[in-house]
């Protein structure tokens, strides 16, 4: 199935999900006044029991608005994927645009976005937070995307710097599509990309500006990433030395072990190390931190250790 045929130039109509934890209410609402005027629905996905305090989903906020309440604790994709089926019953948008309710990207890039998927009429198209932003002091985010998006490269048709941004818009045909996420937790973005390659969906990306991100990524993200790129594996036709070596990489996180990936599997010069310790502060986190001889490029991604 090749999802990109329908014409979007004509009565596009976009819905924006927007999923909320740990969100300040202040933050919220900037946020939607901060929305384009074009999109016409805006679904709020609240997993937060102090949120539902303000934002209950009987309230009618203003038009256009509505709450969906996420009656428990659940991860991030499947938070979206139950968000994504409750708006699905009703939207009578054609785009749907998915976003970062913190404002890592700010609201207003969605036009870009949302223009070029109607111009190039592809299925998805992802926000690219790296081309604008200023990347001195971001040699970890370097590094991990530039991994993400080199194993992309090499099990899928798609080249893009950034695939693991959230804030991307694709066709209601694709939400429909994302509905059959098998992960649960923050392997959403790229599993998104490994349905479109399944379904040989167009998929491309737009630079935007970017806030900063974090120093640090979890490493249940890695552990959840690379379980969805290995669970698409057969599927794709990836070669089997490729499989194998993800299937290492998850391996080495889970037991927070130090281990090395060669970058020439997946298209790229040299090798990144991946160097596991515990840090003795307080706060009692453990990190792991990744070097690229070349460029010194480092990665620190924080993982919660037990008392």
């Amino acid at each position: 199935m090749i999802i990109c045929k329908d014409n979007l130039m004509e009565d596009t109509k976009v819905a924006c999900i927007v999923p909320l934890h740990n969100t300040s209410v202040d933050t919220i609402e900037y946020f939607i006044r901060k929305l384009p005027s074009r999109i016409a629905e805006v679904y709020l996905s609240i997993n937060d029991k102090e949120l539902l305090g303000h934002y209950k989903p009987e309230c009618n906020l203003r038009n256009g608005i509505s709450v969906l309440e996420i009656p428990f604790q659940v991860g991030k994709a499947e938070a979206y994927r139950w968000a994504m089926e409750q708006m699905l019953f009703t939207t009578r948008c054609n785009i749907i645009a998915q976003t970062d309710g913190r404002l890592k990207q700010p609201p207003e890039e969605l036009d870009n976005l949302i223009d070029a998927l109607i111009e190039r009429n592809h299925s998805m198209v992802i926000a690219d937070r790296y081309t604008y932003q200023d990347l001195e002091g971001q040699e970890h985010r370097i590094a991990i995307s530039n991994m993400l998006a080199s194993i992309i490269d090499t099990i899928t048709p798609y080249s893009c710097l950034d695939v693991a941004c959230g804030t991307r818009v694709y066709k209601k045909s694709m939400a429909k599509e994302f509905l059959n996420l098998r992960g649960f937790g923050y392997g959403l973005e790229v599993e998104q990309i490994l349905i479109c390659t399944k379904h040989k969906a167009l998929v491309s990306s737009v630079p935007v500006s970017s806030n900063r991100q974090h120093g640090v990524t979890n490493a249940e993200k890695i552990e959840d990433v690379l379980f969805a790129l290995i669970s698409y594996c057969c599927e794709l036709g990836v070669p089997e030395d490729i499989k194998h070596l993800l299937c290492h990489m998850l391996v080495q996180v889970k037991k927070r072990e130090d281990f090395e990936v060669d970058l020439q599997n997946f298209k790229r010069h040299g090798c990144v190390l991946w160097k596991y310790f515990c840090n003795n502060t307080a706060d009692g986190k453990g990190v792991y931190s990744t070097q690229t001889p070349e460029d010194g490029y480092a990665l620190c991604i924080q993982q919660n250790i037990s008392p």
